[in-house]
C-alpha cells in the first residue's frame, strides 16, 4: 500500500502525532498527512472543501454529534471495520466508530494554590467560588473546543440548566482567563498564569507533569465527563485502502496502545486497563458520567448562549 493519506482529528497534537507514527511503523509507504485543530473548526473546514468539490480529508475525527451530523448529510462512507460488530451501538454507527473516549476533570497548579483544603472537589464548588480562586481559573471556549462544549453539555444533562448555570455564573465571578486550546491551557498550568483548569482532558495531565510541573489532578466527585472521538471514512476519499487501514490500525492492539499511552481510554473490541495512574487511586467506570452525546448537538445553540450569559461574555 502507498501514497498519500490525509487525516483530519481533534486529538491532542502529540496523541496524534504518536498515532501516525506507529501506523507509519506498520505502513511505511503510507505518507500521513495531519491536520489537527478543534472539533468545530475541522467540521467547518471539511464541510466547507467538500461541497467546494475539494476532496481532501481521507479520515476524519471528532466527537459523536458532529460526525453523526456528517453522515445524516453524506459525506461520510457507509463502512466501519468488522470488529466494530461487538461494540456497544452508542459507540458506532453505518459510517463511524468510537475510538477513544477523553475524560474531562480538573487540574491544579500546586504551587498557585498551595492550600489543598482550598482546592474544588466538584464541579459544583464552583457555583460558591473561594476567594483564592480570583483571577487563577482557566477555562476552554466552548464556542470552538470540543472537550469544553462537552463539558457543558454534559452538566447541563446531569445537574439540570438551573446548577449548571450557577456553575458556570461561580466561575464568571472570578474574572475567568479562555484557553483557545488545550496546548495552550497545558502550558499556562504548568508556568502559573493559571492555578485551576476548570475542565480538561485528562490525557492533559500526563503531558503537564512529564517536565515535574506542579500540577494535581482532581476526579469530580459528581464525575468526569467524557468525550467520544469517532473516526469515519471520507465519502469522497481518493485513498479507499489507506484510508480503512487507518481506521482498522486505530482499533488494533497497537493503535490501542497508542491511546493508553497518552491518558485517553481505549474504547477498541479488547481496550488496555494500564492507561490511569496508580497515584490516583483505582479507577471504577462508576468514576465516567454517563449521557447522551448525541443529543448534544441540538442543543448546542441554546446552551452556548447560556455559557456565554453566566460567564458574562455575551455582547
Amino acid at each position: 500500500m502507498t501514497g498519500d493519506l490525509t487525516f483530519y482529528t481533534f486529538f491532542v497534537t502529540s496523541e496524534a502525532e504518536a498515532l501516525v507514527e506507529a501506523f507509519s511503523a506498520q505502513y511505511p509507504d503510507v505518507n500521513v498527512i495531519l491536520y489537527r485543530e478543534g472539533g468545530p473548526t475541522i467540521n467547518e473546514r471539511f464541510r466547507a472543501e467538500q461541497d467546494a468539490g475539494q476532496y481532501i480529508a481521507d479520515v476524519i475525527s471528532m466527537d459523536g454529534p458532529l460526525m453523526e451530523a456528517l453522515s445524516q448529510d453524506g459525506y461520510l462512507m457507509e463502512w466501519v471495520p468488522d470488529v466494530a460488530a461487538g461494540m456497544p451501538e452508542s459507540q458506532r454507527s453505518d459510517s463511524y466508530v468510537g475510538v477513544k473516549q477523553t475524560i474531562n476533570g480538573i487540574m491544579i497548579n500546586g504551587d498557585v494554590l498551595p492550600d489543598e483544603t482550598t482546592w474544588p472537589a466538584d464541579w459544583t464548588d464552583f457555583a460558591d467560588p473561594r476567594p483564592e480562586w480570583q483571577g487563577k481559573i482557566c477555562l476552554g471556549d466552548a464556542r470552538g473546543l470540543s472537550h469544553s462544549y462537552t463539558t457543558l453539555f454534559g452538566l447541563y444533562s446531569v445537574l439540570g440548566e438551573e446548577q449548571t448555570r450557577a456553575i458556570y455564573e461561580g466561575v464568571g465571578e472570578t474574572t475567568p482567563t479562555l484557553y483557545t486550546g488545550a496546548p495552550q491551557a497545558v502550558e499556562w498550568i504548568t508556568t502559573g498564569r493559571c492555578g485551576i483548569l476548570f475542565q480538561i482532558p485528562f490525557l492533559n495531565y500526563g503531558t503537564a507533569t512529564e517536565g515535574g510541573a506542579p500540577v494535581e489532578w482532581v476526579t469530580p466527585t459528581s464525575g468526569m465527563i467524557p468525550n467520544t472521538s469517532m473516526i469515519g471514512v471520507s465519502a469522497q476519499t481518493r485513498h479507499e485502502a489507506a484510508a480503512k487501514a487507518f481506521v482498522e490500525f486505530l482499533l488494533s492492539p497497537p493503535g490501542q496502545g497508542a491511546f493508553a499511552s497518552h491518558g485517553s481510554t481505549p474504547l477498541g473490541p479488547n481496550p488496555p486497563t494500564d492507561w490511569w495512574p496508580a497515584e490516583l487511586g483505582e479507577f471504577s467506570p462508576e468514576m465516567i458520567v454517563g449521557y447522551s452525546e448525541l443529543e448534544a448537538e441540538e442543543h448546542r445553540g441554546e446552551l452556548i448562549e447560556l455559557w456565554l450569559d453566566a460567564l458574562q461574555l455575551a455582547d
